[in-house]
């Protein structure tokens, strides 16, 4: 395992595996929701419990990472930021969304795991 790219960091929460995290304090990550103030730094590789150390996978441009679907998903389209760390496609309820990616595999169910090509990461969409 490359340390630059996926460092072992402390969980402050149960963070199960393929789910999206930010830096919530020092050497420590948290899930992430679907709101602009929690946009993810990485994917937790492997399930744990608080206190935890689990391998991050960073996000850089253009990577390719696995992470779990909330729902039903669209190959191709863009990959926003949901619930319980999760993704899902750009809802269309009002609100402001954080871009991970683009969908490369479509999500035929909630808790699927799904490839997305990150690019665009952390861009803001305002639903209105």
């Amino acid at each position: 395992m490359n340390p630059q790219i996926s460092p072992s960091l402390k969980l402050s929460e149960t963070v199960e595996d393929w789910k999206l995290v930010y830096i919530s304090a020092a050497d420590t990550v948290s899930k992430t929701d679907a709101s602009a103030a929690k946009k993810a730094n990485g994917v937790v590789e492997k399930n744990g419990v608080a206190n935890d150390r689990r391998p991050v996978h960073l996000l850089n441009g253009h990577s390719i990472i696995y992470v779990t679907a909330s729902a039903a998903t669209t190959n191709a389209a863009d990959a926003y930021q949901a619930a319980d760390g999760e993704v899902q496609d750009l809802p269309v309820g009002a609100g402001t969304y954080v871009k991970v990616g683009v969908f490369m595999d479509a999500a035929a169910a909630a808790n699927d795991v799904v490839r997305v090509l990150v690019t665009d990461f952390g861009t803001e969409k305002v639903v209105t």
